[in-house]
Order: C-alpha cells, then structure tokens, then sequence
C-alpha cells in the first residue's frame, strides 16, 4: 500500500511539474517569436526599400525578403515537430505510469 501511495504521488509531482514546464515554454517562445516577426510585420521592416531604388534592386530586396521569410518559416516547423515530439514523449511517459500505477493497484499487498 506504501508503494501505491508513494508511486501516485510520484506521478502527481511529475506530471505536476511537465504542466508547469509546459506552461512555462510558450510564454518564452512567444516572446521570440514576436521578437523575430517584428522584423516583417511592418513596426520595423527589415529590408527597406530606397526611393532611388532600380527595379533590378528592388527585386533583389525583395528576394532577400522572401528568403528570409522561408528561413524563419522553417525555424518554426522545426520549433512546432520538436513541441509535437515531445508532447507525444510526454504523453507515453503518462501512459506509462498509469498502467504501472494499475498494475500496482491490481496485485495483493505483499505486506
């Protein structure tokens, strides 16, 4: 009976604490989001267009906009797969503990 006691709490203190690192990772990840889309948003563009520019500049600018704008695109697939991986690592861990925990519950105390 010790063991089930000790083994649900260990369980509430774990899944405790993922919820609160879980909550904790996106109000950080926000922040540099918004960091980095400020950059294109217009509140500060990052590549501005000069009025004496020729079209062959423009296009150049431009280029290295959109190219910029797939580099941070693709920052933040690679963001949201390593999230969903650990989500799923998270949630088999869970699993893990509750049949464990079940398993514990099923046998006769040994005491």
């Amino acid at each position: 009976m010790k063991r089930l006691i000790i083994l649900a709490l260990t369980i509430i203190v774990v899944f405790s604490g993922w919820r609160w690192w879980q909550a904790s990772q996106p109000a950080a990840n926000d922040a540099e989001v918004n960091a980095e889309s400020a950059l294109t948003t217009g509140k500060q563009e990052p590549l501005a267009m000069p009025e004496n520019a020729t079209s062959a500049e423009a296009l150049v600018l431009t280029q290295e906009s959109v190219d910029a704008l797939k580099a941070e695109n693709d920052e933040l697939e690679s963001r949201i797969a390593d999230l969903e991986q650990q989500s799923k690592d998270a949630q088999q861990l869970i699993e893990l503990k509750a049949a464990r925990l079940q398993e514990l519950a099923e046998k006769p105390d040994a005491q």
